[in-house]
């Protein structure tokens, strides 16, 4: 879950079932009162019937928080899914008396919300993700931010029964043996109340190995990273000194912003002049977080990033206004994983969700991230596709199956703006190159920057803009999507050919 949505928004945590909003207690329990979280599209707008047994593939880097409903993000080539209709597994739920005993564990069934009121809970829907073919994440955790913390130790990280809490653990890992991969938490720094973190990482860590010692384990992203205020948040470096290399087997790390390049300004708190983070932001918080990392003992756990998103259309972050287009939040998406990517990131899963909306609609800039509208915004039809989710699908089918340990650097030219990143895939290179044009001062006088690739082997190339030539994904057809995208062919001169870059990204092939 996206911190600013904790932070920004004057609203109650929790609210009566039958209010009409969808609290966040509601969000993280869709099943609690399904008349205030509805689910924004139903099966019936896409059909495709019950989800098959398929393969499920985890080399991909492409994912989603969360990747729902499974068909549709299938056909985008979405390879993971971080949590699904339930986005975190809480021991307050599954044993509310804290006895720890499997056979008492109430893995679905009624629950008593925080505001007194009754509810429901499934964590079984969690066995659909099985059928969908999609590689999965899972958060654990002992209860969510609630007034009344029953579970934890007063002032503590800590369960209040530690034997209890890792029988749960134990058992949600056998019980959804599906799931290799397994999340402690999710970003603290909204809520550090204590020094003993790493003593929860760690025993929960214990029970999740003791119950499939093959599975993998991430710690928590924290919050933040979203403008310069919230960048590199220092509350991990105590916490890694004293896990000091063990007990965590891949990193997160969550990354927000604009899709401008870091050029939406505003003033914090304080009055101080600050700014939203642009792409290019994202190396000096990999490279904060990688030499922290190194200096104790993970030097060899990868970065995954959880959580990444920019959102289009007109939203809101606190007290501020935000508009982006389809095209601008299309473009940024691909650059936001090409350079992670070049920069060694393994796993990218774009926050918040396939579908716009981010529980109550408060037109919030996470309502949206999504790539298919939801018809909240009262301007798009529901089921209505956006130029980003056409950036992603044909993004997700060029650059899957590349060779990561492969992904190369071949021009980053800062003065004019303009980067070309190398992908490795079936023995075949495939070039990927911008311009950033909105922070190029000689643009719009300039359209278009060139650059020349050198070293070649064939006798042309054949260059696609990595959006659709449309300024909506209105008018893109599914059934032949690749046809609206712009190609030309270009003649390689003894090796060498210069690229024409315009606002669009473009892949270049053989």
């Amino acid at each position: 879950m996206a911190a600013s949505d904790n932070n920004s928004f004057a609203q109650p945590p929790f609210t009566p079932c039958g209010d009409g909003m969808c609290d966040n207690f509601e969000k993280a329990h869709p099943d609690a009162c399904p008349g205030d979280c509805p689910r924004p599209i139903e099966r019936s707008v896409f059909p495709g019937g019950p989800e098959p047994d398929v393969a499920v593939s985890e080399d991909s880097p492409f994912g989603f928080h969360p990747a729902v409903p499974f068909e549709i993000a299938r056909d985008m080539g979405i390879k993971w899914t971080r949590g699904a209709e339930t986005p975190y597994l809480f021991w307050n739920l599954v044993d509310p008396q804290m006895k720890g005993v499997p056979g008492a564990f109430r893995w679905k069934g009624p629950l008593i919300r925080p505001d007194g009121g009754e509810g429901f809970n499934d964590f079984d829907n969690l066995f659909l993700v099985n059928k969908s073919g999609l590689a999965m994440l899972q958060n654990i955790d002992v209860q969510p931010p609630e007034p009344r913390e029953t579970h934890f130790k007063s002032g503590s990280w800590l369960p209040t029964n530690i034997k209890a809490y890792k029988a749960f653990v134990r058992e949600a890992v056998k019980r959804y043996s599906f799931i290799k991969y397994w999340q402690v938490g999710n970003e603290p720094n909204l809520k550090m109340k204590s020094s003993d973190y790493a003593q929860y990482q760690k025993i929960t860590y214990q029970a999740i190995k003791e119950a499939n010692p093959s599975v993998k384990v991430l710690i928590a992203g924290l919050a933040g990273n979203m403008d310069l205020m919230s960048i590199n948040d220092r509350g991990y470096e105590p916490v890694l000194k004293e896990l000091n290399g063990r007990y965590i087997d891949i990193f997160d790390i969550h990354f927000y912003g604009d899709a401008r390049g870091g050029t939406t300004e505003f003033k914090d708190e304080k009055g101080n002049a600050s700014r939203l983070l642009g792409y290019r932001d994202f190396k000096e918080v990999y490279e904060y977080y990688r030499g922290l990392l190194d200096e104790n003992g993970f030097a060899r756990v990868p970065i995954w990033v959880t959580e990444m998103g920019t959102p289009s259309g007109t939203s809101h972050l606190g007290p501020y206004v935000i508009t982006q287009t389809e095209a601008e939040q299309a473009r940024d998406l691909f650059k936001r994983h090409v350079y992670p990517m070049a920069l060694g990131v393994k796993k990218i899963f774009w926050a918040f969700g396939v579908l716009e909306g981010f529980g109550e609609w408060d037109n919030d800039f996470f309502d949206h991230t999504g790539l298919i509208y939801t018809d909240r915004d009262g301007v798009h039809q529901l089921g209505e596709k956006k130029l980003g989710y056409y950036t992603y699908k044909l993004m997700a089918e060029e650059l899957d199956g590349s060779d990561l340990s492969r992904v190369a650097t071949v021009v980053e030219d800062d003065v004019n703006h303009v980067y070309v990143y190398k992908f490795v895939k079936d023995g075949k290179d495939i070039f990927v190159a911008w311009w950033d044009y909105f922070v190029d001062e000689a643009y719009p006088s300039t359209k278009e920057r060139q650059v020349v690739l050198t070293g070649l082997n064939s006798a042309r190339v054949e260059i696609t803009e990595a959006l659709p030539r449309f300024s909506s994904g209105q008018e893109v057809k599914d059934l032949d999507y690749k046809a609206f995208f712009n190609k030309t062919t270009v003649k390689v001169d003894h090796g060498e050919v210069s690229i024409t870059l315009g606002e669009n990204p473009v892949y270049v092939e053989d």
